[in-house]
């Protein structure tokens, strides 16, 4: 995960949802040393990181268009999202 900023200064408090940090996986971005700083902003993982288990509230995974993913530069905009549920 990588830093940002801006925010709405609420904290969401971790969650322990049995879903892992692999490939994929979209999770809640939080301060460094508190798991429940969580608040707006969110990463997505580009390979395995087992050693953020417990740490980071992963709430979701991309299902298609990991491709994209793949091909975010520094920059660019999410101009929209899907969201599937069911899974």
């Amino acid at each position: 995960p990588s830093l940002g900023s801006g925010g709405s200064g609420k904290k969401i408090a971790y969650e322990n949802t049995g879903r892992k940090n692999v490939r994929g996986a979209v999770g809640l971005a939080t301060k460094q040393g508190d798991r429940n700083s969580g608040d707006s902003q969110f990463y997505i993982l580009l390979g395995d990181y087992g050693f953020l288990d417990g740490q980071y509230t992963v709430f979701g995974e991309v299902v298609h268009g990991m491709n994209v993913v793949d091909n975010v530069k520094l920059g660019d905009k999410v101009t929209s999202v899907t969201i599937l549920r069911g899974r």
